[in-house]
């Protein structure tokens, strides 16, 4: 399957093809993606590959990796709570899915002002087995980070919304724009021939993981 989310306000896309639960793409721009094959995560920009297990263990002292987390562990406390989550009966379609909508209010923690949330969740089961698969290549890596920040959201986005349902739209801040069920290549997933794989990034490299991690933060 192939699912592409937008996040407007940051002008920001982000495509994930699904072959299988070892088998993962995650794309920012075409020459842009990360490669998930069994337990190993890569980095391709253009004709560089850099293997992200390689220098895991560096990853949670580069500032990109604390600005993420410091991002999360504020706007975790802005993920409505179950008992703020109010069905409204309301059902809207989302990139051709059905979903039911739910409202709630919440309190920006930054301003102190109250932000009203209209969420749209669906229980499509392809929807939610690559949630599942996602959030099973989160669990993975966030115990390299150790920072509180991760844990503040996964915690906060588990509490909220239950494990059988995918986000279709998050107030005006996320939504799915397209999804498809369809036979990928597995060439998708393959590693670009002839290249060597760095196991330390240059720069570029630590740039363009600034840009794959940018949505995240967001």
């Amino acid at each position: 399957m192939e699912a592409t989310w937008e996040l407007p306000t940051k002008g920001m896309r982000f495509t994930v093809e699904y072959f299988d639960s070892e088998n993962i793409r995650m794309t920012i721009k075409d020459e842009l993606y990360l490669l998930v094959i069994e337990s190993d995560i890569y980095m391709i920009n253009g004709d560089s590959i850099t293997d992200v297990n390689a220098f895991r263990d560096k990853v949670k002292d580069w500032n990109i990796v604390r600005f993420i987390a410091k991002k999360m562990g504020s706007r975790s406390k802005r993920v409505p709570p179950p008992d703020r989550l109010e069905a409204t009966g309301k059902i809207e379609t989302v990139a051709g899915i059905q979903g039911e909508v739910y409202h709630a209010v919440i309190t920006n923690n930054e301003t102190g002002e109250k932000e009203d949330r209209k969420i749209v969740l669906t229980k499509h089961p392809k929807l939610v087995e690559l949630k599942q698969a996602l959030q099973s290549i989160s669990d993975r890596n966030m115990k390299t980070f150790h920072n509180e920040g991760f844990a503040n959201m996964k915690g906060a986005m588990q509490n909220s919304f239950p494990p059988d349902v995918s986000i279709l739209r998050y107030g005006e801040k996320f939504h799915l724009t397209s999804f498809s069920e369809k036979d990928l290549p597995k060439e998708r997933f393959r590693l670009p021939a002839n290249n060597p794989i760095k196991e330390l990034p240059g720069f570029s490299d630590l740039t363009a993981f600034a840009r794959l991690a940018a949505p995240f933060s967001y």
